[in-house]
């Protein structure tokens, strides 16, 4: 009750409830998801790189399409309780330009644009009917006694869809 608001992002709709049942989290804390679902043929995802499939299959062509650097999902995504798993290359591992990414909920008009301040060494999606979860990854070569900072940058916005 001081008034402090805290807000965390998870690409995990169990997260809340699992902080809470450890005991991490306070039974106060509150979970918000899109409304409409979390995942429909108006989502998609904006890189900021062009990105090439490391192991494209015949199901990720249904379940998604990808148009230079943006990815839409399809009516087909989701169905039959089957996820999605992309591994991309295409990025600049030196750049730091090209270390982010928005995800669009087409239904609710809702935008988080990521990015981050370390260029990417990876990067994965893996999405099923309800959860997409882009995964930006960082190479960190820390010697012992050193410490490394970076840091991932959310802005959400909402559209008139």
């Amino acid at each position: 009750a001081d008034g402090e608001l805290m807000i965390a992002l998870t690409f995990n709709p169990n997260e809340a409830a699992n902080e809470i049942a450890a005991r991490r989290q306070a039974d106060t804390v509150y979970a918000w998801q899109m409304a409409g679902g979390a995942i429909g043929n108006t989502d998609s995802v904006e890189f900021l790189f062009t990105p090439k499939e490391t192991k494209p299959n015949d199901w990720h062509l249904k379940a998604t399409t990808l148009d230079k650097n943006l990815l839409k999902f399809t009516n087909e995504h989701g169905t039959g309780g089957k996820s999605v798993m992309y591994e991309f290359e295409g990025f600049d591992p030196k750049s730091v330009k090209q270390a982010g990414f928005t995800y669009k909920h087409g239904k609710s008009g809702v935008s988080v644009k990521a990015t981050g301040d370390l260029p990417l060494s990876r990067f994965n999606l893996w999405a099923i009917s309800t959860t997409a979860c882009p995964e930006p990854f960082h190479q960190l070569n820390i010697e012992p006694g050193k410490k490394a900072t970076w840091s991932w940058k959310y802005d959400f916005s909402v559209s008139d869809k």
